[in-house]
C-alpha cells in the first residue's frame, strides 16, 4: 500500500533538462521477470508521481532504457563491463536515460535505486510505500553512476520473510 504524499504529482521532473513527459521506457522484449517486474513498479512510481507516464514500443529521441536492449551504445557497453557481480549502472547519454546491470538482479536493483534516490520512493515493508514529499525532480545531464555491492550475498531473512507465510 503506497501512502498518499501532497508533493505527488511534482510540479517538474527532467532528465537532463527534458520534461519526463517526452520520455518512453525501453525494455527488452521477452526478458528477465525481474527485470520487467522492476521496470512494470518504475512505470507506476512514475505515473504516481507526474501524474501520467507513457510506455510505447517505437522509438524516441528520450527514452528510459532499462537492462540490455538494442539502444546500447559503446559507452553503455563499457560502463555495463566495469559493474560487478549484482551492481548496476545508470547513466545519460545522447537525450536517454540508461539503467542496466551486469546481470538482470542489478538491472532490477538499479531500477529500485532509482526510484529511491530522484522519486523518493521508500520501500519499508511489504505493505508500507511510501513517497517522500518533493516539488520536483532533476535527473542530471552528465549522470553516470555506477554501483558495485561490497559483498556477493544479500539476506532476505527479515521479519516479513521469516514470520509471514504468504510471502514465501
Amino acid at each position: 500500500e503506497t501512502e498518499p504524499d501532497d508533493g505527488i504529482p511534482l510540479d517538474a521532473f527532467t532528465i537532463g533538462g527534458v520534461s519526463i513527459t517526452e520520455f518512453t521506457l525501453v525494455v527488452q522484449e521477452g526478458g528477465a521477470a525481474c527485470v520487467r517486474n522492476s521496470a512494470d513498479e518504475l512505470v507506476q512510481y512514475l505515473e504516481q508521481a507526474t501524474g501520467g507516464f507513457r510506455i510505447e514500443e517505437k522509438a524516441s529521441e528520450h527514452e528510459i532504457v532499462i537492462g540490455v536492449t538494442d539502444r546500447d551504445t559503446p559507452t553503455v557497453t563499457e560502463a555495463r563491463a566495469k559493474v560487478e557481480l549484482d551492481g548496476y549502472t545508470m547513466l545519460e547519454e545522447g537525450g536517454k536515460l540508461y539503467i542496466t546491470g551486469s546481470c538482470d538482479r542489478g538491472t532490477m536493483y538499479g531500477v529500485y535505486c532509482f526510484l529511491e534516490d530522484y522519486i523518493g520512493v521508500r520501500f519499508l515493508a511489504k505493505d508500507t510505500t511510501v513517497i517522500i514529499n518533493r516539488d520536483s525532480v532533476a535527473v542530471p545531464a552528465d549522470v553516470h553512476t555506477t554501483h558495485n555491492p561490497y559483498f556477493e550475498m544479500r539476506d532476505t531473512y527479515w521479519y516479513d520473510m521469516r514470520y509471514d507465510q504468504t510471502t514465501a
